[in-house]
């Protein structure tokens, strides 16, 4: 036996006996830490609103971009894609071309979405955030376009927005929230159907770039309301029985919900009645999958078949709402990212899974509104909110200014990014990690990173890392 094999022994019978609450093993054999996540940079806007400094980008300057959330980050070709939801511009009206949804009128129907580009592979730093530029005008930089989707057209005004996307077969795609009830009670302005639940449905369009919209929209199947998606056969590192097409997560109630996971067969993704679903694991491990006739075809109160969560729950932890999923090589492990929690009170939390059907880890905190807000570090609170935050601009217009606090959501992971941390154990692999958050107060995009350890089993010192959860 030698040392290092000495060594896993004591580590493992210490943590079993000092810490043996901590260490209960994880079903997804592997232990999910975090360092203290960092705010790297703004990446919209002109001022960042921390330091006062001017940011890389000045997207209001270039692009009459004033504010924005989410920027879902997609790879298509040598450049990164980001899918920005209800934005903030200061342009001139335009109307809108013949057969086009308008982008002014009732904030229902107006498309108020954007798509960023971004070119370098060089990570972001607080001097140099990252080389962002907006879809605008061919003559006229400052007027930023935002894209419509279809015909058939969808809506895409408040709260009607790109949950995600995914590059396949040369062609980018958006996966979009769309027909969602602002009243979720209401049961006759939403009252449901096999693609349209009380919170809406969701939609997959392809972007035409020529003129910077979406065309030809598909519903999406079932239950899978807001969604992404990964392409697998492209992924460096990545066992050959997981490349089985293009996955596609999803959950049916927004922020009510554990995800649900099918896949599209390579050249199938826009044909839903050829996706395979996910209904749970064998003793064995590996997936079962459904069809589509038995997925959609059920009763309207008829649960999916078998076990469709991604993983186990309870009433608190099924709160899964914006969110991202990729395959990070370095650590060798899909990472998923989302927010968890009530909007003024939620946070950020990471899974780990070696296979997209799991076994999925427990959920390792990121980023907590309290903790990580101290002075207000990244949200705005109003006075008498318990951090009023008077050397910080408040960024929200209009009446309800002076009254919105801010919060975070929409964790999104820039894989591009990732940067392998050096170690010397065999058992543990580290990454940094970038990634995308939105704060609705200021209503902007950060760039975060955090060191992320993935090890093979519990040991003391992964498991004492880990600040507790509020949420499960």
């Amino acid at each position: 036996m030698n040392r290092i094999q000495q060594f896993l022994i004591v580590a493992a019978t210490s943590c079993a006996v000092v810490v043996l609450g901590a260490c209960t093993p994880d079903p997804s054999g592997k232990t999910l830490s975090a360092d203290t996540s960092e705010r790297v940079c703004q990446l919209t806007g002109d001022t960042d609103w921390l330091t006062g400094a001017a940011t890389t980008s000045q997207s209001a300057t270039r692009h009459g971009f004033l504010g924005t959330d989410l920027g879902y980050p997609v790879e298509h070709g040598d450049r990164l894609a980001l899918f920005f939801g209800d934005s903030r511009f200061d342009r001139p009206e335009i109307r809108p071309k013949p057969g086009d949804l308008p982008i002014t009128g009732p904030e229902s129907l107006r498309a108020d979405d954007a798509i960023g580009w971004v070119a370098t592979r060089t990570p972001p730093t607080p001097s140099r955030c990252l080389d962002l530029t907006i879809n605008h005008e061919p003559n006229n930089p400052r007027v930023a376009v935002s894209p419509v989707v279809g015909p058939p057209f969808i809506k895409q005004g408040l709260f009607n927005v790109p949950s995600g996307g995914v590059s396949t077969g040369g062609s980018l795609y958006g996966f979009f929230w769309t027909d969602h009830c602002l009243d979720e009670n209401n049961a006759q302005t939403c009252p449901g159907s096999d693609t349209l639940n009380r919170i809406g449905r969701g939609v997959l369009a392809r972007y035409q770039d020529n003129d910077m919209k979406f065309v030809d929209p598909v519903a999406l199947p079932r239950d899978f309301v807001y969604a992404t998606g990964v392409d697998a056969s492209v992924l460096p590192g990545l066992a050959q029985e997981q490349r089985l097409g293009v996955y596609v997560f999803g959950v049916r109630t927004y922020r009510g919900s554990v995800p649900y996971l099918a896949y599209a067969p390579l050249g199938a993704l826009t044909d839903p009645t050829n996706w395979k679903f996910f209904v749970g694991r064998g003793t064995d491990g590996q997936p079962s999958w459904t069809s589509y006739d038995v997925w959609v075809r059920r009763g309207k109160a008829t649960p999916p078949p078998g076990k469709p969560d991604l993983f186990d729950a309870d009433d608190a932890g099924r709160c899964v709402g914006e969110f991202s999923v990729t395959w990070n090589q370095p650590l060798g492990v899909w990472l998923m990212l989302y927010n968890c929690g009530p909007p003024k009170t939620a946070q950020i939390l990471a899974r780990v899974a070696a296979a997209p059907w799991g076994p999925w880890s427990r959920p390792t905190l990121l980023l907590d509104p309290v903790i990580d807000n101290r002075v207000c570090q990244l949200l705005w609170k109003a006075p008498g909110h318990g951090n009023g935050c008077d050397a910080r601009p408040d960024e929200w217009p209009g009446k309800e200014a002076g009254t919105i606090d801010g919060g975070l959501y929409a964790p999104f992971a820039m894989d591009r990014y990732t940067t392998r941390v050096r170690t010397f154990l065999p058992y543990r692999k580290q990454a940094m990690v970038y990634w995308l958050l939105s704060t609705y107060n200021p209503y902007q995009v950060m760039v975060m990173k955090t060191v992320l350890t993935v090890e093979a089993f519990p040991t003391i010192a992964s498991a004492s890392k880990n600040r507790p959860l509020v949420q499960p």
